[in-house]
């Protein structure tokens, strides 16, 4: 892989990790009135759609390593990772979910 595309690699997957802490931080939020929500509520689903497109680009990365080595590294040798970072993703975005359902089922003080 050219160093390049390894910087490349290096750098999406350290903010896509800041991403997962970001979101993580505000599912901890839980003493917000719903005019801070609100206010909260844009910066949240940035940073949600900010993750997704840095997951993809981490996946079209293992396909470009995959290509540039030809095939002689496999694919999921390529993207060994890829698994682990969908379920990190997948983890803060259910932690954030679990936070918003136990504030409206009066769990935690809104």
């Amino acid at each position: 892989m050219t160093r390049a595309v390894r910087g490349i690699y290096h750098s999406t997957e350290g903010i896509r990790g800041q991403a997962n802490l970001t979101i993580v931080g505000y599912s901890k939020k839980s003493n917000l009135g719903f005019d801070e929500y609100e206010e909260e509520l844009p910066e949240v689903q940035n940073w949600y759609i900010y993750q997704k497109i840095l997951l993809e680009v981490l996946y079209r990365i293992a396909d470009l390593k995959h290509t540039l080595h030809l095939g002689s590294v496999s694919r999921e040798q390529c993207g060994a990772l890829l698994p682990t970072y969908s379920k990190q993703v997948k983890d803060a975005i259910n932690s954030l979910t679990y936070g918003i359902n136990l504030k409206q089922k009066n769990i935690v003080s809104i």
